[in-house]
């Protein structure tokens, strides 16, 4: 097994939520994986890759950030029914 194999991936952020941040403020990136598959290609804006992000988002962005920004829900809200 070489070095880059026992690294973490990167972390994933969607429009300004870390995927898979757990209570205690870990990462379960098996979870962040699960969530990023559900994601809807279709809403995504922008991709932006960050290799080294720790100064932004400390040792969790150390093997990089992929920051997913989505496109805002622009659908009329339904008045609910009384």
């Amino acid at each position: 097994m070489d070095a880059d194999s026992l690294r973490p991936p990167p972390l994933y952020v969607v429009d300004d939520v870390v995927l898979g941040r757990r209570s205690d403020g870990t990462v379960d990136h098996v979870a962040a994986a699960r969530s990023l598959q559900q994601l809807d290609p279709k809403r995504i804006t922008s991709i932006e890759v960050i290799k080294e992000a720790s100064n932004r988002f400390g040792p969790d962005g150390v093997n990089g950030v992929v920051i997913f920004t989505l496109k805002k829900d622009t659908s009329p809200s339904v008045p609910k029914a009384p």
